[in-house]
């Protein structure tokens, strides 16, 4: 499944414009804002997000100016224009999402992509991806606070773990939204049947898809450097972007079997 991915993802490389295009617009952003930061380090962070790549997902140094994280840079004075640009680029996020899942089912229809639908669908989908980042963030934070108020930095652990657990078992609920456009309450249980049908195939891709993510984000770590992170975000883009259209092209043989 994979080898067909990328095949057709070689196919229909104008997607990759919207990731790379955004993020470099990101990291833009970031060094104007608050300059490049940081050193080499041993470090990586497993991806945990779906739908359009970001090179931010897989950093623990806050450089790209497309996370909440990015604000921490500015202490408790924090700063204004970081917050607005922040703000901006959260909702644009929030507008690609849609139009880049939905570029992924026709291609793994074996259509062919546009801008045009691209716009169509990150339209028709803004306010769904807008709510549900909005109540991922909030469960999130209230699963981490809650958890470290119980058993202090143990806490910390836990919520993390509980996180890849849920994130694991849901990992077609964004491509749910878009594929089978059904309401809040028939999502969830909807992409938990995805992934249990489909559930040795997932498995593997998820995990290439972790340890893929993992060793761009350790190399990255390793080599920092305003270049190592200009040259990572196309890269990271073609390869998650590869392997996301593997899991599209397994969620919609699922669909067509069921």
């Amino acid at each position: 499944m994979l080898r067909e991915a990328y095949r057709r993802l070689n196919r229909n490389l104008s997607i990759l414009l919207y990731p790379i295009i955004l993020d470099m617009i990101a990291l833009g952003a970031g060094w104007g804002l608050a300059g490049f930061r940081g050193e080499p380090q041993w470090s990586l962070k497993l991806l945990l997000d779906m739908g359009l790549p970001s090179l931010s997902h897989s950093l623990n140094l806050p450089v790209l100016a497309n996370t909440l994280g990015y604000l921490s840079l500015f202490g408790q004075e924090g700063s204004v224009p970081a917050v607005i640009v922040v703000l901006l680029l959260l909702l644009v996020l929030c507008y690609a999402q849609g139009g880049y899942i939905a570029s992924l089912q026709l291609i793994a229809s074996g259509a062919k992509p546009s801008f045009s639908q691209f716009m169509r669908s990150g339209r028709v989908f803004f306010v769904r991806f807008f709510m549900f980042n909005a109540i991922v963030f909030a469960a999130q934070m209230g699963l981490t606070l809650g958890l470290s108020a119980l058993f202090g930095s143990a806490g910390l652990f836990f919520s993390l773990l509980v996180f890849i657990v849920l994130r694991i078992i849901f990992i077609y609920i964004e491509f749910t939204m878009v594929v089978d456009r059904l309401s809040w309450d028939q999502v969830l249980g909807q992409s938990r049947a995805y992934f249990r049908s489909s559930l040795a195939q997932t498995g593997m891709i998820v995990v290439v898809l972790v340890a893929g993510s993992g060793l761009i984000s350790l190399l990255l770590h390793r080599t920092w450097s305003l270049a190592a992170i200009i040259i990572g975000i196309p890269v990271y883009a073609y390869v998650i972007t590869g392997i996301q259209l593997a899991l599209m092209m397994v969620l919609l043989q699922t669909k067509s079997q069921a």
